[in-house]
């Protein structure tokens, strides 16, 4: 029996794999225009383009680790 995908989880698993790929027009598309962005304990990254920015910055110095999205969790 197949597992049927949310609509949230399809779209965390596109923008996950958006980043591992760096393509960020991709990864952009699965944000809202307010969305806010934190990254483990440190400040709130707010606004689609801002974590766009914060997060090419990153990986174009550390290499991403592929997510095991198990759960989505609509609130």
């Amino acid at each position: 029996m197949s597992e049927e995908k949310s609509l949230n989880r399809e779209t965390c698993e596109k923008m996950f794999s958006s980043m591992i790929a760096q393509n960020w027009e991709g990864f952009a598309e699965c944000l809202t225009d307010d969305v806010f962005y934190r990254i483990g304990s440190g400040e709130e990254i707010k606004g689609k383009e801002n974590v766009v920015k914060t997060l090419q910055g990153l990986y174009s110095q550390v290499e991403m680790q592929a997510p095991d999205v198990r759960q989505v969790i609509d609130i």
